[in-house]
């Protein structure tokens, strides 16, 4: 991503965006795509803003922000999409007539974002969408997902997506051009804030960090495997997650953190590890990149989907998925000096011009 190219980003969102428009910004998750969400309102700068949300989601921000109830334990999903129906249909009700040139945008996918669609679409409110992942990953394979997904991006009026790759999978999935593509703007994921810089010298025996969800289709059993025999002085996985199909490994050099981690714990653990891993099996775009670029920091990353638009051509190491493939980039870093210190000034002379 050059310069040139992170102001043509900006314009297309001050163009969506403008100051004309009084932006409704809907997320109803609990955490999933907050930090996402948080650095895209940042970037209206002109646009006047409110922030509807979950009550299980919490905002410190400078902006106008309403907390709406989602889904209750003690009721059924579809029960509380009633209930959500009626909540939230009183609340844009109101902000809509309190606002002038209103914009609906929804940052990450709920399903309850389909009534917020419909009714949007019956009072002819426009509705921005950011698409996150078209098709959903191994392990969380949902039909329902995917079709509720693909009917909000049908009533959108203007889609964000974050990789041309995941773009071309909408283009491709509609052959018979149901779907005005002019509608359809790329817009990198925004850079996350590592909260500092790795300053780590090269090390022959590196620790290497995995930092995210631990799921399946991320390839932590590639990792695992990958890491025996090789010279590394420890692997730390940290993030939360329950997949019951991910073993974990009794080799004394791993450490697992299992937990939703602060931006603390994050800023630590990438301050450091010499070396950022992400073992991915499938990929549409990361956040986690985003944060080893922030943090300049050395990274082998899966050469798929999205994530070789997010990286300068050698500001990281590429592999394919597989064991050997992972090994023989681990070994590569361990043995390399040159290669290390050569990734090393490549993402940090592309930090600065982002």
């Amino acid at each position: 991503m050059s310069p040139n190219k992170s102001v043509t980003d900006q314009n297309i969102l001050e163009k969506l965006f403008s100051s004309d428009k009084q932006v409704i910004a809907i997320y109803l998750n609990k955490t999933g795509c907050r930090d996402y969400t948080i650095a895209m309102l940042r970037r209206f700068r002109t646009a006047q803003l409110t922030l509807v949300h979950s009550e299980s989601s919490s905002f410190k921000e400078e902006y106008k922000t309403l907390t709406i109830p989602t889904h209750s334990s003690k009721l059924s999903f579809i029960w509380a999409s009633l209930s959500a129906k009626r909540k939230l249909s009183k609340v844009l009700s109101t902000l809509i007539n309190e606002s002038r040139n209103p914009v609906i945008y929804l940052p990450a996918f709920h399903p309850w974002n389909i009534i917020i669609m419909q009714w949007a679409h019956t009072h002819s409110i426009p509705v921005y969408l950011t698409i996150h992942d078209y098709r959903t990953h191994t392990g969380e394979k949902s039909r329902l997902t995917e079709y509720i997904q693909k009917k909000c991006i049908a009533l959108a009026h203007q889609v964000i997506f974050l990789t041309q790759y995941v773009k071309s999978q909408a283009i491709d999935d509609d052959p018979k051009n149901k779907v005005d593509v002019s509608k359809y703007n790329v817009v990198p994921h925004p850079i996350l804030s590592a909260g500092g810089i790795n300053s780590l010298p090269y090390n022959p025996q590196p620790r290497l960090l995995f930092l995210g969800r631990q799921v399946s289709y991320k390839g932590l059993d590639l990792l695992l495997e990958a890491i025996k025999g090789t010279a590394i002085s420890g692997l730390t996985i940290a993030g939360s997650g329950n997949d019951k199909r991910l073993k974990k490994s009794s080799d004394p050099r791993v450490t697992y953190i299992n937990a939703f981690l602060s931006q603390v714990e994050i800023t630590n653990l990438l301050t450091t590890h010499e070396v950022l891993i992400l073992p991915y099996k499938e990929a549409s775009q990361s956040g986690i990149i985003t944060l080893g670029i922030s943090a300049q920091m050395v990274m082998i990353v899966t050469e798929l989907g999205g994530i070789m638009e997010q990286v300068p051509k050698n500001g990281a190491v590429t592999c394919k998925p597989t064991v050997e493939s992972l090994k023989a980039a681990i070994i590569s870093l361990s043995q390399d000096p040159e290669l290390y210190n050569q990734c090393k000034k490549t993402i940090e002379t592309f930090a600065l011009t982002i």
